[in-house]
């Protein structure tokens, strides 16, 4: 399963942001009507690490000589 990052909307209006674990978009869209959330927007998480790992990978591959 994929992990899934939805900016989301409650009943009363309030934007919140979710992880879901599911198989695809069309999966994660009925886990949020579930809980009575509408997405405004979802994307999949990337696989393999944070963001500050690949920070680091990219200043290192530059300090050989690579390019961003």
């Amino acid at each position: 399963m994929a992990v899934f990052v939805a900016k989301v909307r409650d009943a009363k209006g309030q934007a919140v942001t979710k992880q879901i674990e599911a198989t695809n978009i069309t999966e994660v869209r009925g886990k949020l009507k579930e809980q009575g959330l509408f997405p405004m927007e979802i994307s999949q998480k990337a696989e393999g690490g944070n963001l500050m790992d690949a920070i680091k990978k990219k200043m290192e591959d530059r300090k050989k000589g690579g390019y961003f």
